[in-house]
């Protein structure tokens, strides 16, 4: 698994395991899944809102750790108030 759209597809667990074996990084991943996101997101508009800066700021501290040996990944999702980002519809 080493195609972009097959980073979109991959489970936590395969993502570590392409971490861990240098077959991909959190930074690339993160890049692929905005970059897929740009594409499909004026057809499903499934973002309210989409903190790019953030996400890599995120992954490139992920892969800091991770090569240092302690890093640990995490899966978040749904409708979480993100500090410095504004509330979704609904979420207040």
């Amino acid at each position: 698994m080493t195609a972009d759209t097959d980073i979109a597809y991959a489970s936590a667990h395969d993502l570590l395991d392409l971490y861990r074996s240098k077959g991909s990084s959190p930074v690339e991943a993160v890049r692929a899944l905005l970059d897929r996101i740009e594409i499909l997101e004026p057809k499903l508009n499934a973002f309210c809102i989409l903190d790019r800066e953030g996400a890599l700021a995120a992954a490139s501290r992920s892969e800091r750790e991770c090569c240092a040996g302690h890093g640990d990944v995490h899966v978040l999702s749904g409708r979480l108030r993100v500090s410095g980002c504004p509330a979704a519809p609904g979420c207040e």
